[in-house]
C-alpha cells in the first residue's frame, strides 16, 4: 500500500518539499548574482579568448539553472497543491502523489549534485581572476 496516512509521514513529506522549495529559491537568487558577476567579467575578458569562452559557458550554464529552477519550483508547487487537496479531502496522500514525490526527490538529488559542481567550478574560476583586485583598498 503506497498511500500515506500517518501524520508523521505526511509531516516529513511536507517538510522535505518545503526544504526543496527553499533550496530552489536560494539557487534562483545565487544564479541571478552569478550572472551579474559574469556580466562584469564579459567586458574584462575581451582580450583573452580562452577566458571569454569560459565566461560564455558559465553564462549558458547559469541560464540553464534559471530555467531549471523555475520549472522545478512550478513542479513542486503542483505536487504540494495536489497533496494538500488529498489531505483535506481524504486525510491521506495517495500512491500517485507519493510516486511524484519520489520522482521529485531523485530530481532534486541530481539538481543538487550538478548545481554544486557548477558553483564549485565557477568559484574556482572567479577566485583566480584578478578583476577583484582592480579596486583600491584602504585600511
Amino acid at each position: 500500500m503506497d498511500n500515506v496516512s500517518q501524520p508523521n509521514q505526511i509531516i516529513r513529506t511536507i517538510k522535505a518539499q518545503t526544504e526543496w522549495k527553499n533550496e530552489l529559491l536560494q539557487a534562483q537568487n545565487e544564479v541571478d548574482y552569478f550572472l551579474d558577476v559574469l556580466n562584469d567579467l564579459k567586458s574584462r575578458t575581451i582580450g583573452d579568448s580562452h577566458k571569454s569562452l569560459i565566461v560564455a559557458q558559465f553564462v549558458q550554464d547559469f541560464h540553464h539553472y534559471q530555467r531549471l529552477t523555475k520549472r522545478m519550483l512550478d513542479e513542486i508547487g503542483e505536487i504540494r497543491h495536489e497533496m494538500a487537496e488529498e489531505i483535506q479531502t481524504q486525510n491521506l496522500i495517495d500512491a500517485e502523489s507519493m510516486r511524484d514525490q519520489r520522482y521529485f526527490k531523485a530530481e532534486m538529488r541530481d539538481f543538487q549534485k550538478n548545481y554544486k559542481e557548477t558553483k564549485y567550478k565557477f568559484r574556482a574560476f572567479v577566485a583566480g581572476f584578478e578583476y577583484l583586485t582592480d579596486k583600491e583598498t584602504t585600511l
